[in-house]
């Protein structure tokens, strides 16, 4: 996974030096043109701070959170640049468009702020009081996830257009054997790719779990029968390969920055039987788990 390690490390250290929350909103399907890709990408890929997840557990309120994916689009449609706005909990963010032949592909949301807090709470509030939230305990998760710091459009753009003018590249690139999408199909891709990129954080997340398609569709609100069909659309695989994807990637980092044997890290991933582990592994990445260790644990001492 060496090819967007440059990327990573660049939004890394942004978001570290000035305290800033990125995600970015795929409203053509960029961000999936390779398993690797996305899976590099994810933690970038939704707000998972804890109150806009508290928030999302609602059906409602994640419905309504997808909606609003679509408002930015057609918001960004019309000004094609980078503006500032709140939330219907309050949350500020600067939305940055990703451009590419004068067509919006997607944005990068630059957060979370509550430099409002009046307004914000006045929202915070109507929200709780229609959905039945717990107020005091969302005021709290707002607090904890938000910042009180500014920043002016300058400054965002100086440090974000770099990243929306390289996934506008990778898009350039890409649509010389691929089609363009119309307004009416990013609305559709926005609506997959919200609920894919939440399917995605959960595995990641659980990944030495059992995890079920049943626990999946729970997190995200859907049906089993749509993350499946827009997980193998997009990911090319189904939801049961990817899960393995993501712990044979883990067990790399197992085997080559620690001790454990190949039974203890297969127990670690989420593998009950190390068989099934090494032949997954073997099946991924064309070696064993073994193999893997003798050649390149040495690379990286």
């Amino acid at each position: 996974m060496q090819k967007y390690n440059g990327l990573i490390k660049y939004l890394d250290f942004i978001t570290k030096e000035y305290n800033l929350k990125i995600c970015i909103n795929d409203f053509a399907g960029f961000l999936y043109i390779n398993n690797e890709f996305s899976l590099k990408l994810q933690p970038y890929m939704i707000h998972n701070n804890p109150f806009c997840m508290a928030i999302k557990s609602d059906k409602q309120l994640f419905k309504r959170c997808l909606r609003m994916k679509r408002n930015i689009l057609l918001k960004c449609e019309k000004t094609k640049s980078t503006y500032y706005g709140m939330c219907y909990c309050g949350i500020e963010e600067y939305i940055v468009p990703i451009v590419c032949n004068e067509v919006i592909i997607g944005v990068i949301c630059v957060g979370e702020f509550s430099t409002h807090k009046d307004i914000s709470m006045k929202k915070l509030r109507m929200t709780a009081k229609n959905y039945n939230l717990d107020l005091e305990y969302m005021e709290n998760l707002f607090s904890q996830s938000t910042s009180t710091e500014n920043y002016n459009t300058e400054m965002i753009n100086s440090m974000l257009l770099i990243i929306s003018e390289y996934f506008s590249d990778i898009y350039s690139t890409l649509i010389s054997t691929h089609s363009t999408k119309s307004l009416n199909e990013m609305k559709i891709t926005t609506n997959e790719t919200y609920i894919l990129s939440h399917a995605l954080e959960f595995i990641n997340n659980n990944y030495k779990d059992n995890i079920t398609l049943t626990d999946i569709t729970k997190f995200c609100n859907c049906s089993e029968s749509y993350i499946s069909h827009i997980f193998k659309k997009t990911m090319k695989i189904n939801i049961k390969a990817y899960i393995n994807k993501v712990r044979i990637e883990h067990s790399k980092e197992l085997l080559l920055d620690s001790n454990l044997n190949i039974s203890q890290i297969a127990l670690k991933i989420g593998f009950n039987e190390p068989n099934y582990f090494s032949n997954v592994f073997r099946e991924i990445c064309g070696l064993s788990p073994s193999a893997f260790r003798q050649r390149f644990a040495s690379d990286t001492k």
